[in-house]
């Protein structure tokens, strides 16, 4: 069985999303353990992107 690394204790969330993004969660949860999650109260979203004036023009 492997031995897991210890989660660090992060000082924000930028600092957090670092760590991961380079660092490999195998590392530090089983992953043969985890399960499925249910999120039924999350709604689409859209995003609305706003150029500026002309900038269209300037693409043709």
């Amino acid at each position: 069985m492997k031995i897991l690394k210890p989660i660090p204790i992060f000082q924000s969330e930028l600092d957090e999303r670092r760590f991961w993004e380079i660092n490999d969660a195998s590392d530090y949860f089983d992953l043969n353990k985890a399960a499925t999650a249910s999120m039924p109260n999350l709604r689409p979203h859209s995003a609305t992107m706003k150029s500026p004036d002309g900038a269209i023009k300037n693409l043709m």
